[in-house]
């Protein structure tokens, strides 16, 4: 999902949106960004995982 991704986007695609204030828009770029970060450290969890896993 995220092949060359090293650290989270600072502009998640919601970033475009318009929101009616800067709170709202900051909690929901912080979501993406989290989500994001996890669904990368997930993947590369996995990876590892598998690698170990193969190795045995």
């Amino acid at each position: 999902m995220f092949p060359s991704m090293k650290i989270p986007p600072e502009q998640p695609f919601s970033y475009n949106l318009t929101f009616p204030n800067s709170a709202v828009k900051n909690k929901t770029i912080k979501f993406f960004r989290i989500l994001a970060f996890n669904l990368h450290w997930i993947r590369m969890k996995s990876e590892t995982i598998t690698r170990y896993a193969n190795a045995l």
